[in-house]
């Protein structure tokens, strides 16, 4: 996370999931506490890598969601830096 703008504290997660083809294979979520703070997060994607084929293309989708539905969306900026990749 590069930059998280949100003064006015909208309650905010991102959903990460790979896409291969039109098959979505979640591999987590995370959210910002407090709203305005941002980190570092770590995800696990080995169960997804275990259920993507061998030989397609595959897309890292992130979907900025509100953590309260009822909350109305005020304007937000999330910049994220390149996913790095942790073998273990």
């Amino acid at each position: 996370m590069t930059e998280l703008w949100n003064p006015n504290q909208v309650p905010l997660g991102i959903r990460v999931s790979m896409v291969e083809n039109d098959k979505r294979i979640p591999i987590g979520d995370f959210a910002f506490y407090p709203p305005d703070k941002k980190g570092t997060f770590h995800l696990s994607s080995k169960e997804a890598f275990a259920r993507v084929g061998r030989n397609g293309t595959i897309h890292l989708l992130f979907e900025l969601q509100k953590l309260r539905g009822s909350a109305e969306w005020k304007p937000v900026r999330v910049t994220l830096a390149q996913p790095k990749w942790l073998r273990k």
